[in-house]
């Protein structure tokens, strides 16, 4: 018995024979992965082409991409409105502000500990 007993193909078929699935199963990754554009990616291209999309310059590239500083977290941390309600750690920001001295320095030490953590094609894209 094969794990894959019965499938339909395309015309609607049902097919049972091992052979025969397998060649259906061959024919359709075969067409899934073809070089064949269609014609709405190539609508689609035409789209990105015509249009200009704003760049970051190589400063800004580099400034993003560094490693985050405990001046960025005591901005954000200074930027955290008062009376909302709490983010998805749980903490409002008014909880932020009252550890900040102290809480700068720990935020620095879990973030470079959970950067070590996410895996790079997870967290970084590259737009061109």
């Amino acid at each position: 018995m094969t794990a894959i007993p019965a499938i339909y193909n395309p015309e609607g078929k049902l097919i049972t024979e091992t052979q025969a699935i397998a060649n259906t199963f061959a024919e359709y990754y075969t067409k899934l992965y073809s070089s064949e554009v269609d014609d709405d990616l190539l609508k689609e291209q035409e789209f990105f082409d015509k249009i200009k999309l704003p760049c970051l310059n190589e400063q800004d590239q580099l400034i993003l991409a560094g490693k985050i500083t405990k001046d960025e977290i005591a901005q954000a941390i200074s930027s955290l409105p008062y009376n909302k309600a709490p983010g998805e750690d749980g903490f409002p920001g008014e909880f932020y502000c009252w550890v900040k001295p102290e809480g700068i320095d720990v935020l620095f030490e879990v973030h470079k500990e959970a950067e070590k953590l996410v895996v790079p094609s997870h967290s970084q894209i590259k737009l061109s």
